[in-house]
């Protein structure tokens, strides 16, 4: 097995990039079409974008799986877990949409489109369908944000 090496963040700048998310980084993962993803450091300077929301966002990486399931010979509080968090991760507060009202104020602004939410929730229904999950429960915060 072979692997072909590519930086992003700090790295990429130690090797002497000029970007955080080098174009030759990025067109390796499209091209081989896989990528094993190491931890991703962003310099803390104002303005500098995540590295980890730029790969998301670039590369169309709109959800995060996280399965949770009981280990057998493991004593946990409950038993039986079997579930599955689903996370929509290119928009929200994601969209880096910041403004100064004063000094010591500033707002940021939780983005939401119907296209995002609309393909969450249909890649959800794809996945549970296909693994034969028996349940989805959605969680919002329709009691605050009531547009979002």
């Amino acid at each position: 097995m072979t692997f072909i090496e590519r930086q992003v963040g700090e790295a990429a700048l130690a090797q002497g990039h000029t970007e955080l998310l080098p174009g030759l980084t990025l067109d390796s993962i499209r091209e081989h079409r896989v990528a094993l993803k190491g931890r991703c450091t962003t310099p803390i300077e104002h303005g500098l974008r995540s590295v980890n929301v730029a790969l998301r966002q670039q590369l169309k990486l709109f959800v995060t799986v996280r399965p949770v399931r009981t280990m057998l010979g493991v004593k946990t509080r409950y038993e039986s877990v079997d579930l599955v968090i689903v996370r929509e991760n290119t928009e929200r507060l994601y969209g880096r949409v910041e403004n100064v009202i004063t000094e010591d104020v500033v707002t940021s602004m939780k983005v939401s489109t119907r296209g995002a939410c609309h393909r969450i929730a249909d890649w959800v229904f794809r996945y549970a369908t296909q693994r034969q999950r028996k349940q989805i429960t959605v969680f919002h915060k329709a009691n605050i944000m009531k547009m979002t």
